[in-house]
């Protein structure tokens, strides 16, 4: 259920699979989409993000939003998010770096994919989960339009 601060202009109530490799990002990241009002699950890693995303049924299971650091052990998010794109091209990603990486920012424009600088803001981060989210999720919750014209 929304918060009072998140509230469904906020796309409270989306699922999104948190995968990063450092704790203290992922609590923080956990922490800010959860008082929003998303429902979070969690991986470690690009390996254990597949999964989970296998597990839970992609987007046809309920997963909304991928919110990935682009390296990882394992396997590093750029690579999840190509494979999961592969078999659901509509699945919403958001990428996070921590490095200046030219060609991961090349990449991920090229296949209209948000990318995060770390360490975020978290309205940073929030605004672009919003943006990320499926536009038929965002009119489910009243804000498909976005903020309006200017």
């Amino acid at each position: 259920p929304p918060d009072a601060a998140g509230g469904a202009a906020g796309g409270a109530g989306a699922t999104v699979l948190l995968v990063e490799d450092e704790a203290g990002v992922r609590w923080v990241a956990r922490r800010l989409l959860e008082r929003r009002g998303h429902r979070v699950l969690e991986a470690r890693h690009g390996a254990d993000g597949l999964r989970a995303w296998e597990d839970a049924g992609g987007p046809a299971g309920g997963v909304d939003l991928v919110l990935t650091d682009m390296t990882m052990p394992e396997l590093g998010g750029r690579l999840m998010a190509a494979r999961m794109r592969e078999r659901h091209p509509a699945q919403a990603v958001v990428l996070m770096t921590g490095y200046a990486d030219a060609s991961g920012r090349e990449w991920a424009r090229a296949q209209g994919l948000a990318v995060v600088e770390k360490p975020f803001e978290g309205e940073t981060l929030l605004a672009a989960v919003h943006e990320a989210l499926p536009e038929a999720l965002r009119a489910a919750r009243g804000d498909a339009g976005g903020p309006g014209p200017a």
